[in-house]
């Protein structure tokens, strides 16, 4: 590994924490683990400084947007080994935040070599998203707001949307502004 990786298992089952943090130590990664405890993530982060989180978790989760909150204040990369991949094409644009969905059980030959690569690939990531049609734009929204997402929402060339922390803070699009013009950029017509 060019620089040291600092993984910080986040994980409601201890036992599953703790077969996964040996399989990524034995891998050369620097690794501890807590639960979703408010304290135990708080006091991990702060101490440990991990470079990368991976939190066992769906997107949908209301423990992940909790956690989201709790480490808002410090931009990590949060790598989720979940069930649903249905969001993964959201997550390969960002540096930070959720940053990429792994699909469970863990599978040490092909998770140990995506979480060794991902740091030199975050770098190259744009922070943009493409797609088309109001099906996918709408899906994107879901997940810009679920994962509590800050920046600009573009909408071809005359809409946009801001966001900080997945909250809108404002849009327009032609004659409509704030949530009319949010409405108005994933209506289906």
């Amino acid at each position: 590994m060019s620089s040291e990786v600092r993984v910080l298992i986040i994980d409601p089952d201890t036992a599953a924490a703790q077969k996964l943090g040996l399989a990524l130590d034995s891998a050369g990664f620097s690794v501890t683990w807590c639960s979703f405890a408010p304290t135990e993530v708080v006091d991990a982060v702060r101490d440990f400084n991990p470079s990368l989180l991976l939190v066992r978790s769906e997107v949908s989760s209301p423990q992940l947007a909790a956690l989201l909150v709790r480490v808002e204040g410090k931009p990590l990369p949060v790598v989720l080994l979940c069930k649903d991949l249905s969001e993964q094409r959201f997550t390969k644009a960002w540096r930070s935040g959720v940053v990429e969905l792994l699909p469970e059980p863990f599978s040490g030959r092909a998770h140990l070599a995506k979480l060794r690569a991902l740091p030199d690939e975050l770098s190259s990531r744009t922070g943009e998203l493409l797609g088309r049609g109001v099906r996918e734009l709408n899906e994107a929204l879901t997940h810009f707001m679920r994962t509590r997402r800050t920046g600009a929402l573009e909408v071809g060339d005359d809409a946009v949307a801001y966001f900080t922390r997945g909250v809108l803070r404002g849009a327009h699009m032609r004659e409509f502004t704030g949530q009319a013009a949010l409405s108005a950029m994933v209506r289906e017509d």
